[in-house]
């Protein structure tokens, strides 16, 4: 009875959640709660709730054994206990997020303004990533347009990087700019069509999730600064983006045969059950701590040194091995809730969890760090939850926090070094 509780409030209190706080007669707000929300149900609850209930399974070829096999992972079919202890900390954590919503959206947040500054630094800064742009397409061209019929994983990588970076400095730009009281002229700069380019370019490698990211980016800063969307044209979009993941998860391998609907669903659904091998991997194989220190997390940290100054930067890492946590990834992906349960712990996550929306809605309300809001929200919808290292530090601390900072310290500091000369 406990279980079966547990398994529909988690579902039940996220879509509530949702509803309440990112709805109202006007339509639907796009941001952290909303995207958070639905990436715990489709994340963390989905699965668990499918296989216990039975739903789905067979019409969309979802087996547990089956989809081990397919990745040559041990079969593991979870006990009462195990799923009971991770309902209630995923109970815990989302309930502490909405909590730290409640409360940092009722605090008065003191902002202040730089007196000097000028985004001539940033159309400059966007002509030094079109030259690394330049450089990475006429160094890897072969291997452009060819999906994933090549392995292009460090070129791919290069190319995410660089188009996270031109749009954060997109969407810096424009909040900036005087312009931004129109939300079309978004898309009428050329930072707007370099960040177009790179974005093909890299789905001509076969990516989806990120150019995803990036696309529901447009709509967070929309709903957030401009208008929000009906309830029609949010379902509508919903449907889309199950249609679009399904349909380029079979495309970019070359596949172009038509797709019926039940494998559409069954693609759509894909990414979050075979991640959840992984979740299931470290449930039978861990203990859960109330507190850990993140030290894997913290030796990760080397990452936001360029390689060209470190080349041996990884040698300095810890890994799960190293502090004897029994974890693995599945398809280059780890879940989110064991990458958590071994940095911080199961109080520690709810910790976390609570402070983040402080953070979030500091950085929705500031005049200069809305970008960061923007980027930082849009890669909740995946990155967070299948590489929460990577995502904490490349995007979050590095891109979306030091960057800025230093893209705003030069904007401070350019109109005094010119008047100067």
């Amino acid at each position: 009875m406990l279980l079966d509780l547990l398994m529909i409030s988690n579902i039940a209190v996220p879509i509530m959640c949702i509803i309440g706080f990112c709805h109202n007669d006007k339509g639907f707000i796009i941001d952290h709660v909303f995207i958070l929300s639905a990436g715990f149900i489709f994340y963390w609850i989905l699965p668990v709730c499918i296989y216990y209930f039975g739903f789905f399974i067979s019409p969309f070829s979802l087996s547990q054994s089956a989809i081990s096999a397919s990745y040559g992972v041990t079969y593991i079919n979870l006990t009462r206990i195990l799923q009971l202890q991770y309902l209630i900390i995923t109970s815990g954590i989302y309930t502490s997020f909405i909590i730290g919503h409640i409360l940092s959206v009722r605090m008065r947040i003191i902002y202040f303004r730089i007196n000097h500054f000028s985004l001539k630094p940033l159309k400059y800064l966007a002509f030094v990533y079109l030259a690394f742009l330049i450089l990475l397409t006429v160094g890897h061209y072969g291997y452009l347009f060819k999906g994933y019929t090549k392995e292009v994983f460090t070129l791919k990588g290069n190319i995410i990087t660089l188009n996270i970076l031109i749009l954060t400095v997109l969407m810096m730009y424009f909040t900036l700019l005087d312009k931004s009281s129109k939300f079309r002229n978004i898309f009428h700069n050329y930072i707007f069509y370099l960040y177009l380019i790179c974005t093909i370019l890299l789905a001509s490698l076969g990516n989806r999730t990120w150019i995803i990211c990036g696309i529901l980016s447009f709509f967070i800063i929309y709903t957030n600064y401009y208008k929000r969307i009906p309830i029609k044209w949010a379902g509508l979009g919903l449907a889309l983006l199950v249609v679009v993941v399904a349909t380029s998860a079979q495309y970019r391998t070359g596949n172009f045969t038509s797709i019926p609907t039940d494998r559409i669903i069954s693609l759509a659904l894909h990414d979050t059950f075979v991640i959840h091998l992984g979740l299931k991997d470290y449930l039978s194989n861990n203990d859960i701590n109330i507190f850990n220190f993140p030290i894997v997390l913290v030796s990760k940290l080397y990452k936001i040194i360029p390689t060209l100054i470190m080349p041996n930067k990884a040698e300095m890492y810890y890994t799960y091995s190293d502090i004897g946590v029994n974890y693995t990834s599945v398809q280059a992906a780890w879940h989110s809730f064991g990458t958590l349960m071994t940095h911080f712990g199961a109080g520690g996550s709810m910790l976390l969890s609570f402070i983040l929306p402080f953070i979030m809605n500091y950085l929705k309300n500031s005049i200069y760090l809305k970008a960061s809001y923007i980027v930082i929200t849009a890669h909740f919808a995946a990155p967070l939850f299948r590489d929460f290292d990577d995502f904490a530090i490349k995007i979050v601390l590095q891109i979306c926090i030091i960057m800025p900072l230093i893209y705003l310290l030069i904007c401070n500091i350019y109109p005094k070094i010119t008047n100067k000369l």
